[in-house]
């Protein structure tokens, strides 16, 4: 039987009947089953999975016996996965993607890619675009369940002819698709080997029951990556804040990423650079990728994370705020670990974990710093950011971090003590060190919104890499941070720590 010859099949005899008894709606699928909007399946606001003729989900295998062209699978064809490239002795990966992706996607592509570099896995893409419309997306939501449902189906069928084994199989779901992944593990009584939530998404999820959206029961090990976890209603916040997996990485606190404007501003800005000739995308485009930009830096750095000598070093601990003081770099209680693909290699670690990145690719950085800067008090306060890297007698020097990844940071009187993560150790830059410090002030499209000064004052900055323990300060005495101006202090090593020591 053809591919069209069995979706017409489906479609034509589906008993779509939408049942309508009060506010309550069912509908019924072929092999797939039956749906409803009872509670606590009430998130879509009152939408049905479409049907599987309009959704039209299709399984792409790769393999790296077919690198480019995809085998495609049929949860109602035998056949499909007999005469494909699919082996059960191997571990089989499965991609899910969420709303406004298709086969196009170019990470999608990136991480099938790397997947398959890195070892010889079954990929499995998992495409639903034209069920995911970001125009509708409460019909997205209400088929995140019949996509999991068909996994389930595919999967039940792997399993009778070729015997997969659940423990072998890992869902990779972003967005919508990380409760796709959670749902589907559910329907396989919660035995599939893994499940990694990229950014789940949080409109239609939050605060729903743990049976609507992905938790830890899913599967033995479930790991999460926060982006963009900030409220949806407030900041357009697309991912989920609240911990859904056994371990759950907040990267740069989870909310906002560096390098990205996300929000309103965002879709100003997008506008504006597209109506000034500055975007080669089109107009909505430009405004739709510059919302989306944090909620999809967690599938970024997957892929990277899978080929990358740099490991994304997590640490446990309770919160963000104590994590940027410096207080959670001994791994207590259950172990440090890294976020990505090599997460399940730290299998006591649980709970939260909190890493810093780079705003730009590669994103990995393995070198943490504690850095203190004491603010003049007559500093007025102003909207920018402080850019800086150390460099030593060698010319050896550091990348260029930012300190809080945005331009729109409100900055005062208020002493500043953050967390910066670097490229190199100070060994690595020999000995005398400097820092170099840059004052960035607010320059967006509606900067007229807030006050920025040109300048901003400081009296000194501490240093302490926390791998060593070793601190270091510069002379405490008045600077001026001009916008855009470099300003470079020599650093002494703590003499009291020194003769500590």
């Amino acid at each position: 039987m053809t591919t069209c010859s069995i979706i017409a099949f489906v479609f034509t005899v589906t008993l779509a009947a939408n049942i309508v008894s009060g506010k309550r709606k069912e509908v019924c699928y072929p092999v797939l089953g039956c749906f409803n909007t009872d509670p606590p399946f009430d998130n879509a606001r009152a939408h049905l999975p479409q049907s599987p003729y309009t959704v039209m989900t299709s399984f792409h295998l790769y393999t790296r016996d077919n690198t480019e062209e995809a085998d495609y699978l049929l949860y109602m064809s035998p056949r499909s996965i007999l005469q494909s490239h699919f082996n059960s002795s191997r571990l089989t990966k499965f991609i899910i993607h969420g709303v406004k992706n298709d086969e196009s996607s170019q990470w999608i592509i990136n991480m099938r890619k790397a997947l398959i570099e890195q070892g010889d896995y079954n990929v499995i893409v998992v495409y639903w675009g034209k069920g995911a419309p970001l125009t509708d997306y409460p019909q997205a939501t209400a088929n995140v369940r019949l996509v999991a449902t068909e996994i389930k189906v595919l999967i039940r069928l792997l399993e009778r002819l070729t015997n997969l084994q659940l423990a072998d199989v890992h869902f990779i779901g972003h967005s919508l698709g990380a409760h796709a992944s959670g749902y589907a593990g559910s329907l396989l009584g919660d035995k599939v080997g893994r499940i990694t939530g990229l950014d789940p998404a949080d409109p239609n999820f939050q605060d729903m029951p743990e049976i609507v959206r992905l938790d830890q029961s899913d599967a033995k090990f479930v790991d999460v990556i926060h982006t963009n976890g900030m409220k949806y209603q407030v900041s357009v916040g697309f991912g989920l804040m609240i911990p859904s997996g056994h371990i759950d990485f907040y990267v740069n606190g989870g909310e906002q990423q560096k390098g990205c404007t996300d929000g309103v501003e965002a879709l100003l800005d997008g506008v504006y650079q597209n109506l000034l000739g500055r975007s080669e995308d089109t107009l909505s485009g430009t405004a739709r990728g510059g919302i989306s930009c944090s909620h999809s830096r967690a599938h970024e750095l997957f892929v990277e994370s899978l080929s990358s000598p740099c490991k994304f070093k997590s640490f446990p601990c309770d919160n963000y705020d104590a994590f940027r003081k410096g207080k959670c770099f001994d791994c207590e209680p259950s172990g440090c670990s890294e976020a990505g693909f090599f997460a399940s290699n730290h299998p006591t670690a649980r709970g939260k974990h909190f890493l810093i990145t780079f705003g730009q690719e590669p994103f990995c950085g393995s070198y943490y710093y504690q850095l203190s800067i004491q603010v003049d008090p007559s500093q007025s306060s102003t909207r920018g950011d402080i850019y800086v890297f150390l460099l030593g007698r060698s010319g050896s020097f550091t990348k260029r971090v930012a300190l809080f990844g945005r331009d729109t940071t409100k900055l005062d009187a208020k002493d500043i003590n953050v967390v910066i993560v670097l490229n190199k150790s100070l060994k690595q830059l020999g000995d005398e060190y400097r820092i170099d410090l840059v004052y960035k002030r607010r320059t967006g499209t509606i900067r007229f919104l807030s006050r920025a000064s040109t300048n901003f004052r400081i009296q000194g900055v501490e240093l302490i890499e926390a791998a060593t323990g070793a601190r270091y300060l510069t002379d405490k005495k008045s600077y001026v941070l001009h916008h855009r101006q470099d300003q470079v202090l020599i650093l002494y090593r703590d003499t009291q720590q020194s003769e500590a020591e």
